[in-house]
C-alpha cells in the first residue's frame, strides 16, 4: 500500500512539474514567430524545447538508473534542433542550454564538449559559451588534447590572446594522442605576444617537455631567429 502511494505521489509530482514549466514558459515567451521556411518542423506550433526540464534532476526522473541513455536521447534532439536551424534562420538560442543538460547527464562523454565548442564558436558565434562548455569538459576529462587545443584556438581567433592560447596549446601537446606539431605551434603563438620575458620562459618550458629531437631543433632555430631579431 505504501509503495503504491509513493508511485502515485511521484506521478503527481512529475505532472505538476511539467504543468508548472509549461505555464512559466507561456508567461515568459508571450510572442511567437511563424517560420515560413520550415515546413517539416513544429517551431510554428509550440516552443521547441519547452518540455525539456531546466534542472537535470527532473530529467533523471524519467530514467534514474541510466542518465547516459537520457543524454543520448537529448543529443539526438539537439542534433535535430541544430540541423533545423542551420537550414532556416541560423538562430541557435537554445544550443548552449541543451549542451549543458547533456553534459550534466553524461559528464565524461567527450564528444558533446568538443562538438559543442566548435558549433557554438563557428556557427552560433558565441565564443564565451564555447569556452564555458570547453572549460566544463576540461574539468571532467583532463586528458583530452582536443579540448585544450580548442580552448587555445578560440582564445587566439576570438580574443587575440596569444599568451593564453600558447599555454593551452602547449598543454594540449602533452596529452596522449596529440599531434606532434603542437609544441611548435605553441612556440609560434608565444612569439606574437611581444613579451620577451614570457617568450624566453615559455621556450625553456617547451624545450624541457618536447622529446622529439627534430622538434627541439626547430624550436631552437626559432629562438635563434628571435635573438637575431632583438639584436
Amino acid at each position: 500500500m505504501k509503495l503504491k502511494l509513493s508511485y502515485i505521489l511521484l506521478l503527481i509530482l512529475l505532472i505538476s512539474t511539467i504543468l508548472c514549466q509549461y505555464d512559466l514558459l507561456k508567461k515568459r515567451f508571450v510572442l511567437t514567430y511563424t517560420n515560413p521556411y520550415c515546413s517539416w518542423c513544429n517551431d510554428n506550433q509550440v516552443d521547441e524545447i519547452q518540455f525539456i526540464p531546466s534542472k537535470t534532476i527532473f530529467i533523471r526522473m524519467f530514467s534514474p538508473a541510466d542518465p547516459d541513455f537520457l543524454a543520448d536521447l537529448l543529443w539526438m534532439r539537439t542534433s535535430y534542433y541544430f540541423g533545423s536551424h542551420t537550414v532556416t534562420d541560423q538562430d541557435y538560442f537554445y544550443l548552449y542550454y541543451l549542451l549543458s543538460r547533456i553534459t550534466d547527464l553524461s559528464p565524461k562523454w567527450e564528444f558533446p564538449y568538443v562538438m559543442g565548442g566548435i558549433i557554438l564558436f563557428l556557427e552560433a558565434q558565441a565564443p564565451k559559451q564555447a569556452l564555458a562548455i570547453i572549460d566544463k569538459g576540461i574539468l571532467q576529462i583532463k586528458n583530452s588534447w582536443e579540448l585544450f587545443f580548442l580552448k587555445g584556438y578560440i582564445l587566439w581567433k576570438a580574443y587575440n590572446n596569444y599568451e593564453e592560447a600558447s599555454k593551452q596549446i602547449l598543454s594540449s601537446s602533452l596529452k596522449k594522442g596529440a599531434p606532434s606539431y603542437l609544441p611548435l605551434l605553441a612556440a609560434s603563438f608565444s612569439l606574437k605576444t611581444s613579451n620577451k620575458m614570457f617568450i624566453e620562459g615559455f621556450y625553456k618550458i617547451i624545450l624541457n617537455t618536447v622529446k622529439d629531437p627534430a622538434q627541439k631543433q626547430l624550436i631552437l632555430k626559432k629562438m635563434e631567429r628571435l635573438k637575431e631579431r632583438d639584436g
